[in-house]
């Protein structure tokens, strides 16, 4: 990976583990301007560009800009699929997990239809990833439990 998102993530995580939520996101913002600005990512950077986005989206979520963190969780679900399409088996749950925080963050917001409408993707995504990664039956049942 780059050396400068590493910095940026590695900032990042200080703030955050320092209880400086807003310079984390600052850090994290940057990191996803610099991989958005790139004239073409591998399949690493693609890969933790759709991370730093929904993890940044998770962390705006808790900061109550929900308008900002569905743009970041939708740009998650976005490279995402395009990942899941090249390998469903290993990025399905990725993608199932954007997914249902593009859902959350849609209920916080009391977005009923957004909730809905991304409960249901996350849902069908985890029931059929459980076969090949049996790890993930806690979130599929913490996925059912939010219906």
């Amino acid at each position: 990976m780059d050396q400068t998102v590493i910095q940026h993530l590695q900032q990042a995580e200080a703030h955050k583990d320092a209880g400086r939520i807003n310079e984390a996101i600052t850090h994290y913002r940057q990191a996803c301007q610099y991989l958005d600005e790139q004239p073409e990512l591998d399949l690493d950077s693609r890969t933790q560009f759709a991370g730093i986005q929904n993890n940044l989206g998770n962390m705006l979520v808790q900061t109550g800009d929900f308008k900002e963190a569905r743009k970041y969780l939708k740009g998650s679900v976005k490279i995402y699929e395009a990942l899941t399409e090249d390998d469903r088996a290993h990025f399905a749950p990725y993608l199932a997990l954007a997914y249902y925080n593009l859902a959350q963050a849609s209920a916080k917001n009391e977005d009923t239809y957004g909730w809905r409408k991304n409960l249901r993707p996350a849902i069908e995504l985890y029931k059929e990833a459980v076969d090949n990664h049996p790890g993930l039956r806690p979130y599929l049942a913490n996925a059912l439990a939010s219906l």
